[in-house]
C-alpha cells in the first residue's frame, strides 16, 4: 500500500538576477530557482522532491508572490518549513529566540535542535552565540561544559529585550536602504548629465526658469 504524502504550499519571492529562470535548464551551468528550492527542501527534509509551480520566469527575472507546491512523506510544522528553507544567517531575531527557547525548555541537545531547523548536523556553537545576543548570561565555561539550562533561564538579562534587538536590526536595514537610495540618486544624476551632454537636451528644470507667458 502506497504511503500518503503530505502536500505543502509555498508563496515565494526571489531576486532572479543570478539564476537562469525558474525552470531547470539542461546543459547550462547557471542554477535555476526550481533547483535551488528543491536543494533547500532536500537539505531540510532529506527527501527528494519535485516542485510544481503556477507559472515560471525567464533568466534574470524576479518574482513576488509566486505559488509552488511539493509533497513529502514526513509531516512538518509550518515554522519548521519556514526556518528549514532559510540559511541560519537569515533567521530573524524572533526565530532565533524560538530556537533558543526550545533548546532551553526541552531535553533536546543543541545538535538535535540545530538539525531540526537547519538540516545541518554541525552546530558550531551558533546557539550559544544567539543566546548571548538575546541577553542570556553565558559563562565562558559553558562553551566546553554541559549547560545548566534552568540556571541560564533564571539569569537572563531582560534589559536587552527582543524588541530592542529588533529595533537595532530595523535601524541597520534602514541605514542600508538610505545608502542604496543615495547611490541610486547619484547614478540618476550621472545619467542625466550624460544625456544632456550627448543629446544636447536640458533635462533638469532650472530653479530660476519662469513659466512661459504663452
Amino acid at each position: 500500500m502506497q504511503k500518503t504524502k503530505q502536500r505543502y504550499k509555498l508563496t515565494i519571492e526571489y531576486d532572479g538576477s543570478n539564476y537562469c529562470g525558474f525552470q531547470k535548464q539542461f546543459n547550462i551551468q547557471t542554477k535555476s530557482i526550481e533547483e535551488a528550492l528543491e536543494d533547500a527542501i532536500f537539505k531540510m527534509s532529506q527527501e527528494k522532491v519535485k516542485i510544481f509551480a503556477c507559472g515560471r520566469t525567464d533568466t534574470g527575472v524576479h518574482s513576488l508572490g509566486q505559488v509552488v507546491h511539493f509533497d513529502l512523506e514526513k509531516k512538518f510544522e509550518k515554522h519548521q518549513i519556514i526556518l528549514g528553507l532559510k540559511r541560519p544567517s537569515e533567521f530573524t531575531l524572533s526565530e532565533r529566540q524560538q530556537i533558543v527557547e526550545e533548546y532551553l525548555l526541552t531535553k533536546c541537545k543543541k545538535r538535535d535542535i540545530w538539525e531540526k531547523y537547519t538540516g545541518e548536523k554541525e552546530e558550531h556553537g551558533q546557539i550559544l552565540r544567539w543566546m548571548r545576543q538575546l541577553g542570556y548570561e553565558i559563562e565562558p565555561k559553558y562553551s566546553k561544559l554541559a549547560i545548566n539550562k534552568t540556571d541560564i533561564m533564571a539569569k537572563r538579562d531582560f534589559k536587552q529585550t527582543i524588541e530592542e534587538l529588533q529595533m537595532k536590526e530595523k535601524i541597520k536595514h534602514l541605514e542600508q536602504a538610505l545608502v542604496n537610495s543615495e547611490l541610486r540618486a547619484t547614478a540618476l544624476e550621472m545619467m542625466i548629465e550624460v544625456a544632456e551632454k550627448e543629446l544636447k537636451i536640458n533635462i533638469r528644470k532650472k530653479s530660476n526658469t519662469k513659466p512661459s507667458s504663452k
